[in-house]
């Protein structure tokens, strides 16, 4: 017999169905580029922070470094090598105030007064600092901004003495130092010279 013209109707029905359900074309994907903002690069002292705030470190550099030249005029120590120091012993110290913690004096002649526990950090670690109420009346403007007690990572000269009695080296702080100035009391340098030196002999 001859094919019949048409599908049966089942089939009919399917192809049907199948041609109004299949989805349209995706669209062409769009190649027009959102165009970023046109921002000022962030200084040196802006990426570190930024560096410090996000991952809890510093990347790129540190912010003691551009003083390094300048801090070795005054000391070569360090936070690592505080526990090398013996009981009591003079030190300066260039180091960022990454923490400050005060504390309100609760006996003595300074009750009612505030001290302050300070983290020091340096390129090398930590190290704990001990600021008595006397002295962090003085010095508190230098480490403390406005309400806060963070620290806000400010880079000073430490001065005090070395202490061992609570396990880790802490420094019991005399004076803060801001770290463009001068740790040590201007004094008198004596240069003595060989006369036989001097003639080359």
């Amino acid at each position: 017999p001859p094919p019949p013209l048409f599908p049966p109707a089942p089939l009919l029905f399917f192809l049907f169905v199948g041609a109004a359900s299949s989805p349209p074309p995706p669209a062409a994907a769009s190649t027009e580029e959102t165009p970023l903002a046109n921002a000022p690069a962030w200084t040196e002292p802006e990426t570190l922070r930024q560096e410090k705030d996000t991952l809890g470190f510093y990347v790129s550099s540190h912010p003691l470094e551009e003083w390094a030249d300048w801090t070795k005029v005054f000391c070569r120590l360090s936070c690592s090598t505080l526990k090398q120091q013996p009981q009591d012993k003079r030190v300066v110290l260039p180091a960022l105030v990454q923490s400050v913690r005060t504390i309100v004096t609760k006996s003595g002649r300074s009750a009612g007064q505030k001290m302050g526990i300070l983290m020091l950090e340096d390129t090398t670690g930590t190290a704990e600092s001990v600021m008595f109420s006397n002295v962090f009346g003085q010095f508190a403007h230098l480490v403390v901004g406005d309400g806060a007690d963070d620290g806000g990572d400010k880079p000073v000269f430490v001065m005090g003495r070395v202490d061992h009695s609570r396990g880790d080296p802490q420094v019991i702080v005399d004076k803060l130092v801001p770290i463009d100035g001068q740790p040590l009391e201007k004094g008198r340098l004596l240069i003595a010279l060989r006369g036989p030196r001097l003639n080359g002999s």
